[in-house]
């Protein structure tokens, strides 16, 4: 018998969860096959574990936080409500922040607030835009693009309401042709 094998011989430290079994055979090469594609599924289900184990305390950090922020927000005097109230439905805001580097050009643009979700603490907007016109092949004038159709999700923090203009946007006024 080769060296190697004398190894698998040896016992080794090997970390088992609960659940699982360590076995150590000496198989011919057909059933080995079989053992290694178990040993496979079994090492993938051991790693499945462990992400979900790590996933429901993450969860669980992340409720002690939520509990922590809102009890030091009650604490300090700060309403959500409050909050809420700076934005409105038809208000125009300015990007003053994104969440990910690759949308930094973002930041300057104007959106409109289409809806507002006090309990997560974020706006529903569309860009500040004029709808777009184009003659069709019958010659008639139909809408090319309209930015109302596209909404993107930002938090409060993310965004500055319009002082100068101040407007809440007319919604018949951009159909007028």
């Amino acid at each position: 018998m080769p060296a190697n094998h004398n190894e698998l011989l040896k016992p080794r430290e090997v970390d088992i969860p609960p659940g699982y079994v360590f076995v150590d055979v000496i198989l011919t090469a057909p059933k080995a096959f079989i053992a290694r594609k178990w040993a496979k599924e079994a090492q993938v289900n051991i790693e499945s574990d462990k992400l979900q184990k790590d996933l429901k305390e993450q969860e669980s950090i992340v409720e002690v936080v939520k509990t922590t922020i809102t009890t030091e927000g009650r604490r300090l005097g700060v309403d959500s409500r409050n909050e809420t109230g700076r934005f409105k439905k038809g208000q125009r805001c300015q990007i003053i922040s994104v969440h990910h580097h690759v949308f930094e050009k973002e930041v300057g643009k104007f959106v409109i607030i289409f809806k507002v979700s006090s309990n997560s603490s974020q706006v529903w907007a569309y860009e500040d835009a004029v709808v777009k016109f184009r003659i069709n092949r019958n010659g008639r004038k139909v809408v090319e693009y309209d930015p109302k159709t596209v909404l993107s999700l930002y938090n409060f923090d993310q965004l500055h309401p319009d002082i100068e203009t101040g407007d809440i946007q007319d919604e018949r006024a951009e159909y007028k042709i």
